[in-house]
């Protein structure tokens, strides 16, 4: 069992307790894990596909600290407690930029996105171009960049809220889409 009696929570757990009715304190000595779940911060977004792989990285990376992991739709939310240091964050990103380049057979990709809403890590693969259902994610692989432009400009819904850059990766182009502005 963790010792939870020296730990301070973040704000961001503060509201994410009081908006989910929880009294942290209570929950700190009555059901400790809804109290780790809550003061947990997030890890990264994994494809359903993927999970598996993921994991068994998260559990070495992270041995003997709780982590969590939410489902919103078909990818996961990972989330770790305590909140992991810059540098366990960093040994996370080479793990699994190493990992994306070890899968045989799967076209995964690993990456850090940094926008309006802060830092977020994403370990997927890309969507297809005929599957792609609104979502924040790589589209593709496209043979060349035109054609991944020509995808974006028929497909992607500015009045949604996404708009979408391309990008190439291993000698193919792929719309990478998202909310808000190229900047």
């Amino acid at each position: 069992m963790t010792d939870l009696t020296g730990h301070q929570p973040s704000e961001d757990a503060r509201r994410r307790a009081q908006a989910a009715g929880v009294d942290l304190e209570r929950a700190r000595v009555e059901d400790p894990n809804t109290y780790m779940m809550l003061c947990s911060a997030p890890l990264l977004y994994a494809h359903g596909a993927l999970r598996g792989p993921v994991t068994e990285v998260l559990e070495r990376q992270f041995a003997g600290k709780q982590i969590f992991e939410a489902k919103p739709g078909s990818y996961s939310l990972f989330l770790g407690f305590p909140e992991p240091t810059q540098e366990d964050l960093e040994r996370l990103d080479r793990s699994l930029f190493e990992l994306a380049g070890r899968l045989r057979g799967v076209n995964a990709y690993y990456r850090v996105v940094e926008d309006s809403r802060g830092e977020r890590r994403e370990f997927a693969v890309p969507a297809a171009p005929d599957e792609w259902t609104d979502e924040e994610v790589l589209v593709g692989p496209f043979e060349n960049q035109a054609q991944a432009r020509e995808w974006g400009l028929k497909r992607v819904d500015g009045s949604l809220g996404f708009t979408f850059d391309t990008l190439s990766q291993d000698g193919y182009w792929y719309c990478d889409v998202f909310r808000g502005e190229i900047g």
